[in-house]
Order: C-alpha cells, then structure tokens, then sequence
C-alpha cells in the first residue's frame, strides 16, 4: 500500500532560497510513498508568493495566508487543510533546505520500524558538509544545546539507526500524527522559536522517542526569512519563548530563568536592555493568558535613538 506523506514547508520572505528547495524536494525518490508538498506563505513581502505560485501543478497546494501568523500559526493552518484525511505522518521541511534523495524513505522507514518514535529528525548539514544540526537538549535555564554542532560526522553509517534526542529541528523533521494530535499541536503563542521544542518535550512525557536519523541527510543553509532588525527580532523571541518553554515544560527551572534573563537584561546596552526586559514583561504576559500583537514591531527611528 503507497503511503502519503503530507511535506509542509512554511516561507516568509524566502525569495533567496525557495526555488532551491522545492527543485531538490521534487527530485525526492519515492519508492512506496507518494510525497504531498503543502506550502504555506504567511504574508510575504517580497516575491516569495510570486515564486511558489510558479509551482502550482506541481505541488500539491499552496496557501497564501492573509497575514503572518508566525511558524507555528502557519503550520496549524497547513494541517487543518487535510483534516480528516487518514495520513499517519506529516512532514515539516525549511525552505532554506536542500534534500538529498532518501532523505524522505530514511525518515518514513524509521518510523515505520518503531511506533513508539513520535518525532524523527533528518541530520541537517551546513553547505560545508559540518553539521549544522543533529538535534539536542535544553539545559536547565531553558537554552538549547546543540549536539555535535559545526562538526564533520563522518562516522555516521556506523551509527544505529537512529539515535534518542532531547528535541528535533522543525527544519527536516517528520512527526506521527496521532503522537502530534494526543501532546496537544503546536501552541501558537511561540510563534517564532522554541516551538518545536515545547512540542517534542510534552511528546517526549506521553512516553514517545524523539530520534536522529543519521542517514536521512539535508543540507541546511541556514538565511532563515528576512525581517528588519533581525539580531533583535532573534533575541526578543529567543528570550521570551525560552521561558514560555520552561514555564510549560520545566516549571521547577523557571525562578532560575527569569533571574537568570532579568541579570542578563541589567547587565546588556541600553537596547538590548529594553529588548530582554520586554521580552521577559511579554512571557509574563503569556503566562497570564493576555494575547500579545505579533510579531514584534521595532520601530527604525526609536532604535536610531540608541
């Protein structure tokens, strides 16, 4: 029996790197599977949306969402456009990636072996042929680490199968979608960052592995989406998702972590100081239910002031 595989990619602004993708994603060998390539483009600004349409036919659907609902929200979207549709996995996949052929059949077959795997990550590579990500941890302040990271695995067909990881990037990754559906989805308030994380570690308490699969190889080039002001964009998220993280996940950590962040903020510059102290007042906020306007809005002239 052929299995369908629902591929969701996710763009914002990926003029750069979209076409890329989607040429390496189309050369996928599908042996046994058929591959169901869902695009999501949350509001692009620049040609992204012009790029992906050039697609259609060749893809299996392409939405255009009405405004940025970040990784997540975009996502949730992507997946209620094949509710009631029997598919057991679902893919995730970056648009600044480029797939090898098997890198699909490695991930299914693993699944497949073991239904006690929720999530398997592809190992993704720098164009360099280092790794960029083999999945990883979060240590106890919430902050993640990463497991062999900028090395050169060349010892990877020794290696099991698979093997366990604390959380998978959503950057290649495949997920059982009953698994996804009992820990609850995506929360949206992430929107940007941690996200995947939160959802492989209440994966990960249902009893499920969150595994590496070494020989499912993705090179990953890493631009992400353009936004203005990006380092503070990065930092903002990073901040205040990281303890929405421990919040949810590790609530015994949290004390430390906010000391740990308001420490961090008095000791940064003037800017970085009101970028970590507004992210620790928007996690507050989170915690409490309050809806937050996203994403974050940095203004050029007040940050010329600096």
């Amino acid at each position: 029996m052929i299995k369908v595989v629902p591929v969701i990619i996710v763009t914002y602004n990926n003029e750069e790197t979209i076409d890329m993708c989607l040429t390496s994603l189309l050369r996928t060998k599908l042996e046994g599977m058929e591959m169901k390539v869902i695009i999501a483009d949350n509001s692009s600004k620049d040609s992204t949306r012009e790029r992906i349409l050039k697609y259609k036919g060749k893809v299996s659907e392409i939405i255009l969402l009405d405004r940025n609902y970040g990784y997540p929200g975009a996502i949730i979207r992507a997946l209620n456009s094949i509710e009631g549709k029997h598919y057991k996995y679902f893919v995730l996949l970056n648009p600044d990636t480029i797939v090898t052929e098997n890198w699909l059949s490695e991930l299914l077959s693993v699944m497949e072996e073991d239904p006690k795997i929720g999530v398997a990550q592809s190992l993704l590579l720098s164009m360099d042929g280092s790794i960029d990500s083999a999945g990883g941890f979060v240590n106890l302040l919430g902050y993640p680490i990463e497991l062999f990271k900028g090395k050169r695995l060349t010892f990877e067909k020794r290696l099991a199968r698979y093997v366990e990881i604390g959380y998978a990037k959503g950057a290649a990754s495949i997920f059982r979608r009953e698994t996804y559906v009992r820990a609850g989805g995506f929360d949206e308030r992430f929107f940007f960052y941690y996200d995947e994380t939160d959802l492989c570690y209440r994966i990960r308490r249902l009893g499920y592995k969150v595994v590496l699969v070494p020989r499912s190889i993705v090179y990953h080039k890493g631009l992400g989406s353009k936004v203005p002001f990006k380092e503070l964009f990065v930092l903002y998220y990073m901040e205040r998702n990281r303890l929405l993280f421990l919040y949810k996940n590790m609530p015994y950590c949290l004390l430390p972590g906010l000391l740990w962040s308001l420490v961090g903020a008095l000791k940064s510059s003037k800017l970085y100081r009101r970028i970590r102290l507004k992210a620790l007042l928007d996690f507050v906020r989170l915690a409490m239910g309050c809806q937050l306007k996203e994403p974050l809005h940095l203004e050029p002239k007040s940050l010329a002031k600096e």
